[in-house]
């Protein structure tokens, strides 16, 4: 991995995926922590998953720290078969619990922590925008839901 890359892209991660057919995507499975990845394992081999693509889709949101709308890729796009025999979509965003939650205010103002303050600002923002956007094609008649998933739900902690 370049040390300047602010993600990886797994090479060739589409040949380990044992349900390819699953996999919609139109860019290639990009993976950007041990978090993600451990996901993809879910919804390669879990048999409600029907269909998943990887950062396919951009949702336009106002990042408020550099006062200009950008595009945000959600990690992922999910269709499942709910165990009522429901479909429904899913954005998925794949974080670690401690960045959803505002980054707790030291004695001291340091640069570490303005890092994370504008983060914490701008994942806000970028989550809203995702909720904003299911709540348009939930009008639309989509079955749609943007959820986040920690290390919780993974079981890693």
């Amino acid at each position: 991995m370049n040390k300047d890359s602010k993600y990886y892209q797994v090479h060739d991660f589409y040949s380990r995926l044992h349900n390819k057919d699953k996999f919609v995507g139109r860019r290639p499975i990009t993976v950007r922590s041990s978090y993600e990845k451990k996901y993809i394992k879910f919804l390669d081999m879990n048999s409600s998953v029907l269909q998943w693509r990887s950062e396919d889709d951009p949702i336009k949101y106002f990042d408020p720290t550099r006062k200009k709308y950008r595009r945000y890729f959600v990690d992922f796009w999910v269709k499942i078969k709910q165990t009522n025999g429901e479909i429904k979509e899913f954005f998925v965003e794949v974080k670690p619990e401690s960045k959803l939650h505002p980054p707790k205010k030291p004695k001291r103002i340091t640069q570490g922590y303005k890092r994370m303050l504008q983060e914490y600002i701008v994942n806000q923002s970028k989550f809203e925008a995702a909720e904003k956007l299911c709540e348009y094609l939930r009008k639309t008649g989509r079955n749609i839901e943007f959820i986040k998933v920690t290390e919780k739900q993974l079981g890693i902690k």
